[in-house]
């Protein structure tokens, strides 16, 4: 079986290999090196372990953390990717070290004292761990398995946890479904196909109907993608049908915003005031520009389209150039949208959100740093500050490269 990121054009989340053009292929680059000299110079390194300090979510302090969304684990998502993507050993060895340190006795209340909600989870349950260790396991030489039995290690209690509280990609059932896809993938072990159905029945039969989230976050548009990472592996049409199912949720939930359609963060909430990866329309289009090459229905484009044009609206309202609620989450869409249609407009506005993007990396006393979500402050994390950030550019790079959680 193939590696998890490097499918080919039939399996290309993205549908095509259009690419940027060289101009900002090249500042990609520089940018993603940026990142990774950035992650070099302040790292805490200490024998077979490495770390950073990262924004703590809730009050932006900057602390040791585990985890994906925030944390240290997250970090090593990029430098797995990068490693592999620009040839450097070095990346390599930090992400696992990461890992090390990560997995260290003293970071177990992280994971155990989870409120019981978020215990199992990609963004902040030890599966991202495991998810961590899957990337690293692509780095590693012919015959040597030690990551990827680390990632089993860790993942193999979801073969037999009782099903989880919320059914999305960052929180609960989707997220850990598409690592288990991953797992199978990887492995060859049907156990992980096995149960990623069960528990795409239990999305279906028990958390479908109540589920209140539309966003890429939490939301149907990653649960869309777990339909589609089943596609992707075993071309059975029957996650087509699945794919179909989502649109026609989201598109019942489009509403007018900016001149465009939007969604809301939840069905209740009282108004639309952003478009994000996380909540909104920049990754439910993502959802509906991934979709339409697979499905070839004409109405999923111009929901992308319409998603597209109201997240270029917004602009950098947000003021930060993060994955989760930043820019480049936003311009992500854009650079889908351009490799799915080709249309000039969207490589213009992709290239106008990078350029945005860039002017978030400062020079300061501790060299060259990327701000985060808060004014002032410098973090290394995946979802909200520099790793992310240079995971994107990655992806910019590579086409049949994706966002490491799908």
């Amino acid at each position: 079986m193939g590696q998890a990121d490097d499918r080919g054009s039939e399996g290309d989340p993205l549908g095509t290999k259009r690419v940027m053009d060289d101009l900002v292929l090249g500042i990609a680059r520089d940018a993603a090196v940026s990142v990774y000299d950035m992650l070099v110079e302040s790292v805490e390194e200490s024998g077979e372990t490495a770390t950073w300090k990262t924004a703590d979510r809730e009050t932006d302090e900057m602390v040791y953390q585990a985890h994906v969304y925030a944390g240290t684990a997250g970090i090593s998502l990029f430098l797995s990717d990068y490693g592999r993507v620009c040839s450097e050993p070095r990346a390599i060895a930090l992400a696992e070290k990461a890992l090390n340190w990560v997995m260290s006795d003293d970071n177990e209340p992280t994971f155990s004292q989870l409120p019981e909600d978020f215990r199992i989870s990609l963004a902040v349950g030890k599966e991202g761990v495991a998810l961590g260790w899957l990337k690293r396991s692509q780095s590693e030489g012919d015959g040597d398995t030690r990551s990827l039995e680390k990632a089993v290690d860790i993942a193999d209690h979801l073969l037999t946890c009782d099903p989880l509280k919320r059914p999305g990609l960052l929180i609960g059932t989707a997220g850990c479904g598409i690592l288990l896809l991953r797992l199978w993938e990887q492995t060859g072990d049907g156990k992980y196909l096995d149960r990623a159905r069960e528990w795409a029945e239990y999305i279906l039969t028990d958390q479908w109907d109540t589920h209140n989230y539309l966003g890429m976050g939490q939301g149907f548009a990653g649960i869309g993608h777990f339909w589609m990472a089943f596609h992707d592996l075993t071309g059975d049409s029957a996650w087509i049908d699945l794919l179909h199912k989502t649109a026609e949720k989201l598109i019942e939930h489009a509403e007018p915003n900016q001149g465009y359609l939007n969604w809301r963060r939840v069905l209740e909430e009282p108004e639309m005031t952003r478009s994000q990866w996380c909540h909104g329309g920049a990754g439910v289009g993502q959802f509906f520009a991934r979709a339409y090459p697979k499905t070839n229905d004409s109405r999923y484009l111009e929901y992308a389209v319409s998603a597209g044009e109201c997240t270029y609206a917004y602009g950098d309202d947000t003021q930060q150039p993060g994955q989760c609620h930043g820019l480049v989450g936003k311009a992500e869409l854009f650079v889908e949208l351009f490799r799915v249609t080709g249309e000039p407009r969207w490589h213009d506005r992709a290239s106008e959100f990078i350029d945005l993007t860039l002017g978030y990396r400062h020079e300061t006393g501790d060299g060259i740093r990327w701000l985060a979500e808060c004014p002032d402050v410098y973090s290394p994390d995946f979802m909200r500050g520099a790793a992310g950030v240079g995971h994107f550019f990655l992806r910019v790079m590579n086409p049949g490269l994706c966002l490491p959680l799908l």
